[in-house]
């Protein structure tokens, strides 16, 4: 490229940043758009869409680029309404298409049903240009997004699949592990690009090492040997990782004993695990706001009254995690009182502990959460939530 090329570029990508703005920014919640009507927000949203993309495709390799593609990706998705009937190609002269921008409103039912059939061909072309900069631009910054994209497509297809064909789950894990390894490598390696906000790079990290914990749970069907040794990986590419600490230390809990005293929120008894040797015992992680969980209970309930001399309840409540360490006592008092009357309201009967420092010393990542434990004490189930009836039979059986 010539002299005056290079300073014609230069110039024509300053001018573009100039109508943007900051390029280090964190992207908006709702992108509805700054006006007042909406033929001016539709104007206003493929105007932005247009200068987005002319910084990421024509200049890859500035350190606005990766800024961009994230704010044209959360874009798309926001207004995909707009962007689902048009080529991908944007030009501003092809405004004429009208009618089709929304606010986001996620209380209208009809409105989320078509956001998501319009998110569809977003979604494809996010696929097609993410595989496009992982073979173009591999060693560039905005190939972040096009890794964490590729990961989170092959992560949520892994959770959708769950208790499927394992062989093919089996596939797929060997196929996220790979993009993973790809990622890891890049990360090595120096590259031009900001980060468009704080911590963007540690979110890749961060969804990495969820959907690999993931991926060594939907294992379970080839046994703990298999689970084992992807979680042995997994510790190797992430060392020192806390969430897989935490991970490998549930893991390598199952088959041991359970140590649990703390004192009844109900009724301010101290309660032990130990005293319940002889029992079958169902740790309940939930909360009160988690619906699933409340709806569970009149089934344990069943279960309880079926087998009344041989199976106990722990319900543990995360409730206080929004309040924190720092809670003040009033704040504190406000919380249990919430608690004790939802477990009053829907007939839990069983002591209540409200410590969610135990929910996340167990890696308790979703709610309902049910672990058994055996009349020895000893942890037999890690999430027999959709097993319950069937796990408790089986241990009833042991002596």
């Amino acid at each position: 490229m010539s002299d005056i090329q290079s300073q014609s570029s230069k110039a024509t990508l300053d001018a573009i940043l100039e109508k943007i703005g900051p390029i280090k920014f964190k992207p908006p919640l709702n992108l509805a758009g700054p006006h007042d009507t909406d033929e001016e927000n539709e104007v206003w949203a493929r105007e932005k869409a247009i200068q987005f993309r002319n910084v990421f495709e024509r200049y890859p390799d500035h350190e606005a680029a990766l800024s961009c593609l994230e704010q044209h990706a959360e874009l798309e998705m926001e207004q995909s309404f707009l962007f689902a009937k048009v080529h991908d190609d944007l030009d501003a002269k092809k405004f004429k298409l009208s009618g089709l921008y929304r606010r986001f409103d996620f209380n209208n039912e009809k409105y989320i049903q078509e956001w998501r059939r319009a998110t569809k061909p977003i979604r494809e072309r996010q696929d097609a240009r993410a595989a496009e900069i992982l073979s173009k631009n591999a060693d560039l910054g905005i190939a972040e997004w096009a890794f964490n994209h590729l990961i989170r497509k092959q992560g949520m297809k892994l959770l959708e699949m769950r208790r499927g064909n394992i062989k093919k789950i089996e596939s797929l894990i060997e196929e996220l592990t790979q993009t993973i390894e790809h990622y890891l490598a890049f990360r090595q390696r120096k590259h031009t690009s900001i980060e468009p906000f704080d911590g963007y790079y540690e979110f890749g990290c961060i969804q990495s090492v969820n959907f690999l914990i993931s991926a060594v749970d939907e294992l379970e069907p080839r046994g703990r040997s298999a689970q084992a040794a992807l979680l042995n990986k997994i510790c190797d590419m992430f060392p020192g990782n806390e969430q897989i600490a935490k991970y490998d230390f549930k893991f390598n809990s199952f088959e041991e004993p359970l140590e649990l005293e703390f004192e009844d929120l109900v009724s301010g008894e101290s309660i032990n695990i130990r005293d319940y040797r002889g029992k079958i015992v169902l740790l309940d992680f939930w909360a009160t706001w988690c619906q699933p969980c409340l709806a569970f209970v009149p089934y344990m309930k069943k279960i309880v009254s079926r087998y009344s001399n041989d199976v106990r309840v722990i319900g543990i409540s995360n409730d206080d995690a929004g309040i924190g360490v720092q809670a003040s006592e009033d704040q504190r008092r406000k919380v249990e009182a919430m608690v004790t009357e939802c477990a009053a309201k829907h007939g839990m009967d069983w002591p209540i502990l409200l410590d969610w420092k135990f929910h996340d010393k167990w890696h308790i990542t979703g709610i309902p959460t049910i672990f058994v434990v055996d009349r020895r004490g000893i942890l037999r189930s890690l999430n027999a939530y959709t097993t319950l009836a069937k796990t408790v039979r089986k241990l009833l059986k042991e002596r």
